[in-house]
């Protein structure tokens, strides 16, 4: 398998947990529980920032393959 893809399909598996993991946590703080914790309502917004922000770091970042 080539290096390039298969260190695309891992930036893509790891951007797809970490939304699925922030969606879980917003929507489980937000209608299962009585009394949602601040805390955790703000680690998964956090989270949905994430993903952006790798991906745009990783595109300002030299490639030493290239």
């Amino acid at each position: 398998m080539d290096p390039r893809l298969a260190r695309e399909w891992v930036r893509i598996f790891r951007d797809v947990a970490i939304v699925c993991t922030a969606s879980f946590m917003l929507v489980f703080e937000t209608v299962v529980v009585q009394a949602p914790n601040p805390y955790i309502v703000g680690a998964g917004l956090t989270l949905l920032g994430i993903p952006p922000a790798l991906r745009l770091d990783a595109f300002f970042r030299p490639r030493p393959d290239e």
